[in-house]
């Protein structure tokens, strides 16, 4: 026996686990849980760690198998140590270590650095739920409520001190075999948690520390190791409930309340939590197929219990009237302040249980216990049994990991301790909490919530879809709003997917931390579920092998590769040989499900709809995955609705929408607000969007907002203006776009850009793009291909063409803003024109992998050679337009309304003969010269058709608002124009002017008009004499010379010249009154008065002098250096307080030092006050005050004083060198501290040194200031002596404090002899006053260094010799000196060890508690030894050399004293070792078995003795140490057993006989004793039986009853897997089943088989024998083949109880079938059977119905 090594699965006594189908009836106890048996691989738990290392050691070996040979392990002695378990507050144990390095299993934290340690992969438990934990104080969140994170690392990579959840997994190096650790059956009992000691021990943790005491009789919990060599075992272990408590049948007669099911949520999903808001919730749910509601929050139905359950009872009426009825669940806090005590006390939980029950709710979530201490540990035992009571089911939150309490009380359905998803989806942890979490038992993950973004992680909508697979929970509550979930692609999903599985897979693909792909069946039907880790995208196949015979229907969700937020699905046929490929994002998912039930599905992927108006854009709302072609350019009218999303294709095919106009408040607007898929070859033009400039919320941009797919070969031509984050093409861009351009103007509220405003982190990418246009922004990050770049982006082979970019900050020509950018990667090879300007100035520095660009002219960016320099593809992409100098996408021709040509290059070669700008006619239509007609140069060659030296027609030109018009770009010669039509109001004055115009010069030609009886209103500034422009008059009639009233005519703003002219005025007078000046000037309010006398040249002229108005100039400068001071605040009143402007009255100085207010009306006197100083600058608060004068610019000045500094030094007061971290406090004269940052920091006045020892305080005001050393840095004296310091205005002082370094010692132990240095010696160092500094242990190289001790002298005294060498008691004393490092060396003797192992002479083992008494060579007694559990004592107290004597003084009990005295010698420095047997006391138990009575079966009278009785004879701690049998004379003797108690029972009685209950007390006292026991069995008798009855006669299609009467158990015992069976013959159909009703209390299932497949399938399942159901067994509803039929259906009991019988009759109902021939005879089986004693009882009955046929006879023709 290995010593040391009582470990693994205990219950104190160590029990072993097996799985013999006899312990446990899995298929009864799981029922309803989901957690299948697995027969394959290893899922045990051995009965000590010899067991373990079998298993582990045979597989890393590369034996034949994971169990080996004992001896094996045996011989590696020494390899492996582990604690043994205990809870007492010495050793709390579970410690798993390695000794020695050797291969094979290697669980080692005892050499960290050693590469071997890794070998053994941790597949971390949850911690902390704010993280890991590196402490032994932390509170137990990591174990309370197993949500803390959960992680993957190397063994060596867990911290120590780390405190891990039970359930941490195990992995070894190649995928060798997996170990899980955990404990089950947990009751009354702290839980346990996982520390990692140092040394690299995991040590078990309790949450209650003291606990219990172990004694031999404790009914502890078990401590389990799960342990496999491959992922589908280790998953499938059903360990945690198999060695839990079996089902109390005494609760769970009718299970049939105990249904499986998902459920709806109200608070994740964001529902109304009110009586509607939960009956809605229902009603979608209904609709959905999900059985189950939660009520959660209540407290808003009403005050009182009474009133709250009133209305639940309200709820669970509505929601079982619908036509799929939803039953509902409610949550209710553990600790609820509903019940004082909350749910702990047994009261309340009755009186709430009973509410629930009388108001029809069908399950409680119980939440918030937070704690594994006992008392609560154990009210998940109580809780449970009681809902059980009131046949309600229940589901744990924020609980304890899962115990196997589920088998025990199968109406716990699940719990939560799991880190879901109201957290969020978190990829990495899906990938290992199915093989660490999941192996105790379902979770309550709360999968699926679309709607709300913050859930979705790096995670995908596919990847939630998956949770409901791989993240198994009976009770499967879904976070999402049902609404939310009907009508969508993942609809059907919804409502097939299960909740519990038949079998299930782990695929290959699995990795642990890397990928969980699952196969799961139910049923009939499999689903392949992948959960991807954030850790890169994958590509899998799977093939489908494992599907049976025939097609089947794959119905498939997979990932958008674009984008996270979508699900995609398509349905395929398969078969067996067929494999599926699927293409998994990072963090994503994948999903199939697998049926022969046809599934119809059309994808939208497989679709492509046509274009060719613009109502047919509907079709890409309607229709998002699908492809979509224009057949035709598109013309938009009116505001467009912006499409919402476009997961598909869609392809201009060349074409070009026009007209594209949005006008959006507060939404994005966009041709699509959100590509996933592909845009390409496609123009828009003439694109106009428009809205308020709104923070945040809106973005704009042409062609969409945004972008995770794929942009290619596209334009767009126009405005983009209002919104918040505005892009030509693009608003945000997370993916990919390429040969693209935009031109146009920019407006927005902040980020801008030509291609994209914000080129998302990741692989955004813009490439072979161009830009150009006049880009505004009202703030920053603005550029011509992207205004914002995130890391990780890339902008290559751009070119910004022309234009200008004008805002705040980070503008640039190619992108405005970097962000964690790495210019190098992210810019390459841009270009942009040199002209461009930037907030109206060129730009220099350019480069082409930077944010500016390289520089180019304009006339090299006409160059195709440019481009192509770039990478640009002139072959297939791009075409060189040399008229617009600029390139064009050959896929796509771009399109104009009107193209002008206004430069004098154009125009020369438009208007000479043989040089025109187009090539063909159908280009020339495109172009048009403003105001000429040229018509006649559109449809023939030449320019007009002229011919050289003709004059020509040059067309009809209109004035602009100027009065002007121009003429641009004319060649040499004399040019003739002439006045057509005067203004309305004037007479032509000069009709015709000619002149003459040579190329490259420029004339003004001027004609006046004579104004018609008109009234001219001059305005002018009455100081300068300057036009004042903009000033609205008011003109009004007075009829006649005086007049009287007034008729309004006209209101009119004078022109750039300071006039207006009204003409046409008949005779009368008017009145002319000034409304409204500039903003420069004063109104001049007095009207005036003018009369008209109607005769045609009578012009009036009236004058208007305005005064101008003030400004005020203020300026700040530095009152020593007199330079100004900018960021200095101030207030602006009036004289009566009234603030100025519209910031209230706040004005900042700029970089000047100044600010004006401008416009202020003459007179007013302003009063200005600073209120706040730059910072380093004394404020000055004195207001002062100015007139303002019209015309003029009032000036005031305001100085600062500069503020002092203080600079504070640290230094060592030997050395000299500076001290970094030194902590001071400095305050004011008054006591104040000083705050950092004047105030922006607040540091409550700490300071610390930096690396050069100081501390620099600027900007402080004019005070003395106290300056006081509170903490040093370790090995220094503080010098707590606060110094003073007076700072004056800009003055600057300086404080040294100097630090004494603290005294060292160092303590080294050695061997006298060998001078070897001994570690593990532990000190005690006192100071001479006897002030204890602490104890301390030598290191592996015998030294303990104290570095930091204050000067003085010292005792240190050895307190525990090393292993092997006498204590040496002896005080010494040392100085410890300032600065100095003092040595003590103290030498010690090796002592004398002995080793006496006792052993049971028959068996060799050790033997426990035999006591010992060890004599000195004088016969004087040393000392008493008890032997440990191993059988050794350990003597090393210091033994000299020399002869000593042993003596046994007490034997261990059960065995006989060896009193014997034995000599011993012993040598210095060395181990002498002695075995010791001893022969044990023992006795035997003997069974005499008889029959109890007569016997009328086997006709044996009473008391004849039985042969073949089984008996299990049991120690006191539970083993099974002897099976004894009975033989022919009824006589059973166990083997000799050592004197003990023992209990034994009868396992299998005599044929026909039944087992006698009674358990027997044997006490085996004295040596050679027997204890005889006579036990007598009572005869039973045995039967069943069953009577089928039909129609006698039937005719080939008639429906065909049979009824079934008389089953029965009519034995006097129980039988155990009861059934009755109908065995259906080949001439008839099924079609349904009438169940019948039975007389014992019990659940029950109904199976069939078919003649394709000889496995039962399950018709229903769970129903109750106090019920009638009527079965639909319909070909089509069973979903059978066409040449598929029912041959058998089989009721399925169980345990029944003798008298078991029918109430109300069974019938199965058939259809003959077509046919059939006459006279053919239909034979029906039924029979009935169940297991007694390992055999079988059964009885059958047969009936046979005659096929008849009828004849037709020909009857003879009447004559009629």
């Amino acid at each position: 026996m290995f010593p040391g090594c009582s470990f693994i699965v205990f219950q104190f006594s160590f029990q072993f686990a097996e799985h013999p189908a006899e312990q446990h009836d899995h298929g009864e106890v799981n029922q309803g849980h989901g957690r299948q048996r697995h027969e394959g691989g290893i899922s045990l738990a051995p009965d000590d760690v010899a067991a373990l290392g079998q298993v582990l050691e045979g597989n890393i070996a590369g034996d034949a198998g994971l169990l080996q040979q004992y001896d094996k392990f045996v011989s590696q002695r020494g390899k492996y140590i582990f604690k043994g378990l205990g809870q007492d507050n010495v050793n709390h144990g579970l410690g798993i270590s390695q000794a020695e390095a050797a291969p094979g299993f290697k669980l080692s934290f005892v050499n960290r650095h050693d590469a071997a340690s890794d070998d053994f992969r941790h597949i971390g438990a949850a911690v902390h739920a704010h993280g890991d934990n590196a402490g032994g104080s932390e509170s137990y969140e990591g174990i309370r409520n197993m949500q803390g994170v959960t992680t993957a690392s190397t063994v060596s990579g867990i911290q120590e001190g780390r405190l891990l959840c039970c359930l941490p997994t195990f992995q070894l190096k190649n995928n060798a075999a997996y170990v899980c650790i955990t404990e089950a059956n947990l009751y009354d009992w702290s839980g346990m948690g996982l520390r990692a000691e140092e040394n690299g021990v995991l040590h078990a943790e309790y949450w209650d520390k003291s606990g219990k005491t172990f004694t031999t009789e404790s009914d502890s919990p078990w401590r389990v190791a799960i342990i496999a060599d491959n992922l589908t075992d280790f998953v499938n272990s059903d360990m945690v409930t198999n060695v839990s408590d079996s089902e109390d049948t005494s609760l769970f007669a009718d299970k049939s309340y105990i249904q499986p099911g998902r459920s709806v949520w109200t608070t994740q999903g964001g529902g109304a939590s009110t009586v509607e808001g939960y009956k809605e919730y229902s009603k979608y749910a209904s609709q959905l197929g999900i059985e189950y509601n939660l009520i959660e929050a209540r407290d808003g139905f009403s005050d009182t219990l009474d009133e709250q359950f009133k209305a639940i009872k309200e709820i669970v009426d509505y929601s079982a009237s619908l036509e799929h009825p939803v039953k509902i669940w409610i949550w209710e806090d553990a600790p609820t302040t509903r019940y004082e005590g909350g749910l702990y006390l047994e009261d309340n939980a009755k009186d709430f249980l009973q509410r629930c029950k009388d108001a029809g709710v069908v399950g409680v979530k119980i939440d918030h216990i937070h704690s594994e201490a006992p008392d609560k540990v154990s009210f998940y035992h109580d809780f449970t049994k009681l809902a059980a009571e009131y046949g309600i089911m229940v589901s744990y939150h924020n609980p304890m990991k899962p115990t196997g309490l589920s088998r025990t009380y199968p109406n716990e359905m699940t719990r939560e301790a799991i880190r879901g998803l109201q957290y969020k989806t978190d990829p990495n942890e899906n990938a290992i909490l199915p093989f660490t979490r999941l192996l105790a038992g379902g979770a309550d993950y709360t999968p699926l919530n679309f709607s709300n973004s913050s859930k979705l992680g790096a995670s995908s909508w596919t990847h939630m879809l998956a949770n409901t697979v791989i993240m198994t929970s009976a009770y499967l509550q879904l976070s999402e709003n049902p609404q939310n979930l009907l009508d969508k692609v993942y609809t059907d999903f919804i409502k097939e997917v299960p909740t519990v599985w038949d079998e299930t897979i782990v695929l290959d693909q699995s990795e642990i931390g890397k990928a969980a792909a699952y196969l799961r069946r139910s049923g009939r039907d499999w689903y392949l579920a992948v959960q991807n880790a954030d850790q890169g995208k994958q590509t899998m196949t799977f093939n489908l092998q494992f599907l049976g015979e025939g097609d089947w229907y794959a119905d498939i969700y997979y990932d958008n590769m674009n984008v996270a937020a979508s699900v995609k699905r398509k349905v395929k046929k398969v078969t067996a040989q067929d494999s599926l490929t699927a293409e998994i994002r990072s963090g994503g998912g994948y999903v199939v499900r697998l049926t022969q039930t046809p599934v119809s599905y059309e994808s939208e992927e497989d679709k492509t709809y046509e274009i060719h108006t613009a109502a047919d854009l509907d079709l890409i709302r309607q229709h998002p995955d699908a492809s979509f072609t224009l057949k035709a350019d598109l013309t938009l009218s009116g505001v467009f609705q912006p499409i919402p999303e476009l997961n598909g294709t869609l392809d201009g095919a060349g074409h070009t929408i026009s007209g594209l106009t949005v006008s959006a408040t507060d939404a994005s607007a966009a041709l699509i607000l959100q590509n996933n898929g592909t845009v390409k070859n496609l123009g828009l033009a003439d694109v106009q969007i428009d809205g308020p400039y709104t923070p945040d919320n809106s973005w704009r941009a042409a062609l969409c907002i945004k972008n995770y797919g794929t942009i290619e070969q596209c334009y767009a031509l126009g405005t983009v203006k209002g919104g918040h984050r505005n892009g030509g093409l693009v608003s945000e861009n997370y993916s990919t776009i390429e040969n693209c351009y935009f031109l146009g103007d920019l407006e927005s509220n902040w980020e801008t850009g030509g291609i994209t405003a914000f080129n998302h982190n990741g692989s955004a990418t813009v490439k072979n793009c161009y830009a150009g246009g006049n880009y505004v922004s009202r703030m920053n990050n603005m550029g011509f291909i992207s205004g914002y770049a995130y890391n990780g982006t890339r902008m290559t082979g751009n070119v910004a063409l022309y234009g200008g970019i004008k805002g705040t900050d980070n503008l640039a020509r190619i992108c405005g803003r970097n962000n964690g950018v790495d210019e190098n990667t992210t810019y390459q090879k841009n270009l942009a024109c040199a002209d461009i300007t930037v907030n109206g100035q060129t730009v220099s520095g350019g480069a082409a992998n930077n944010k500016n660009g390289a520089d180019k002219t304009a006339a090299e960016l006409k160059n195709q050679a440019t481009y192509e320099a770039l990478g640009w593809d002139f072959g297939n992409v791009w075409t060189m337009d040399e008229v617009l100098g600029r390139p064009v996408l050959k896929a796509v021709a771009e399109k104009t309304v009107q193209r002008e040509i206004n430069t004098a290059d154009t125009l020369w070669r438009y208007l000479d003969d043989g040089t025109d700008p187009a090539v063909g006619a159908s280009n020339r239509t495109a172009w048009t010269l403003p105001g000429v007609d040229d018509s006649a140069w559109k449809t023939g060659k030449g320019s007009f058709g002229a011919k050289k030296g003709e004059i020509k027609d040059l067309g009809t030109f209109y004035t602009d608002e100027s009065g002007q018009f121009q003429l641009t770009g004319l060649r040499d010669g004399w040019y003739k124009v002439t006045e057509q039509e005067p203004p309305t109001g004037y007479a032509i004055k000069e009709a015709t002017q000619e002149i003459y115009i040579k190329s490259g010069t420029g004339k003004v030609l001027t004609f006046e008009n004579i104004p018609l009886s008109a009234l001219v209103v001059w305005k002018y500034d009455s100081v300068t004499g300057a036009a004042v422009q903009g000033a609205v008059f008011q003109v009004k009639y007075l009829t006649g010379t005086s007049g009287t009233g007034g008729t309004v005519i006209g209101t009119y703003k004078t022109s750039a010249n300071g006039s207006f002219t009204v003409t046409g005025l008949k005779e009368g007078t008017y009145i002319v009154e000034e409304l409204a000046s500039d903003s420069g000037h004063v109104i001049d309010s007095a009207p005036q008065t003018a009369y008209i006398s109607g005769k045609q040249q009578d012009v009036v002229q009236l004058y208007f002098g305005n005064s101008p108005k003030g400004s005020l100039l203020v300026k700040k400068i530095d009152s020593a250096t007199h330079k100004p001071l900018s960021d200095v605040e101030f207030m602006v009143t009036t004289a009566d307080g009234t603030v100025v402007g519209d910031a209230n009255g706040k004005y900042v100085t700029d970089s000047a030092g100044s600010f004006t207010i401008s416009n202020i009306n003459p007179g007013t006197t302003l009063v200005v006050k600073e209120t706040r100083a730059k910072s380093g600058y004394v404020l000055d608060d004195t207001p002062q005050t100015a007139t303002i004068r019209a015309g003029q610019t009032v000036t005031l000045e305001f100085r600062n004083a500069p503020k002092g500094s203080l600079i504070i030094v640290k230094k060592d007061a030997v050395t000299g060198k500076a001290l970094k971290g030194v902590t001071f406090t400095v305050t004011t004269s008054s006591g104040q501290f000083v705050a950092d940052a004047e105030g922006e920091i607040s540091s409550n006045g700490l300071y610390y040194t930096d690396e050069t020892g100081k501390i620099i305080l600027s900007g402080l005001a004019p005070d003395t200031y106290v300056v006081t050393e509170t903490a040093t840095i370790p090995g220094y004296v503080l010098d707590s002596t606060p110094q003073t310091v007076v700072v004056n205005t800009n003055d600057t002082q300086t404080l040294t404090f100097t630090n004494k370094p603290i005294g060292g010692l160092i303590l080294i132990k050695s061997d006298e002899d060998s001078g070897k240095r001994i570690s593990g010696v532990q000190f005690e160092v006192r100071k001479m006053n006897d002030e204890i500094i602490g104890s301390y242990t030598t290191d592996n190289n015998g030294v303990i260094q104290l570095p930091e001790l204050e000067s003085g002298w010292y005792t240190v005294t050895e307190l525990k010799a090393a292993s092997g060498y006498l204590l040496d008691t002896t005080p010494h004393r040392i100085e410890v000196k300032d600065g100095q490092t003092a040595t003590l060396e103290i030498t010690n003797h090796k002592s004398s060890r002995i080793l006496l192992h006792k052993v049971d002479k028959a068996t060799g083992k050790g033997i426990y508690g035999a006591v010992f008494l060890l004599y000195d060579s004088s016969h004087n007694p040393i000392g008493e030894y008890v032997t440990d559990q191993d059988g050794y004592i350990y003597a090393d107290e210091g033994l000299a050399d020399g002869r000593y004597y042993l003596r046994e003084i007490k034997a261990a009990p059960g065995y006989v004293l060896d009193p014997e005295l034995k000599t011993i010698y012993v040598r210095y420095g060395s181990t002498t070792e002695i075995e010791w047997s001893n022969t044990a006391e023992c006795g035997q138990i003997q069974i005499i078995k008889k029959s109890a009575n007569d016997n009328p079966i086997n006709g044996l009278p009473a008391g004849t003795l039985l042969e073949g009785a089984v008996f299990e004879i049991y120690d006191k701690a539970g083993n099974v140490v002897d099976t004894i049998k009975s033989d022919r004379n009824g006589r059973a003797v166990s083997k000799t057993l050592p004197l003990s108690r023992y209990t034994v029972r009868e396992i299998k009685a005599p044929a026909n006989y039944s087992i006698n209950p009674t358990v027997m007390t044997a006490y085996l006292e004295f040596n050679g004793q027997i204890v005889t026991f006579e036990v007598q069995n009572t005869s039973v008798s045995t039967g069943v039986s069953i009577k089928k009855t039909g129609p006698v006669q039937a005719v080939p299609g008639q429906p065909i009853r049979y009824v079934f009467s008389q089953i029965k158990n009519s034995s006097t015992v129980a039988l155990d897997s009861f059934y009755w069976r109908d065995q259906l013959p080949a001439q008839v159909t099924l079609s349904k089943i009438v169940t019948g009703s039975y007389n014992q209390p019990l659940s029950y299932k109904v199976v069939y088989k078919t003649n394709l497949s000889g496995d039962y399938r399950t018709l229903a399942d769970n129903l109750s024998t106090s019920k009638v159901y009527v079965l639909d067994a319909r070909p089509a509803v069973l979903g059978l083949a066409a040449n598929e039929r029912v041959t058998e259906v089989m009721f399925v009991f169980g345990n029944v109880k003798a008298g078991f019988a029918q109430v109300e009759t069974p019938y199965i109902y058939a259809t003959a079938r077509s046919g059939l021939a006459n006279n053919s005879g239909i034979v029906n089986v039924a029979d009935v059977g169940g297991l007694y004693n390992g055999q079988w009882i059964q009885a059958v009955s047969r009936w046979l119905t005659t096929v008849y046929t009828k004849t037709t006879v020909k009857l003879p023709k009447t004559g009629y």
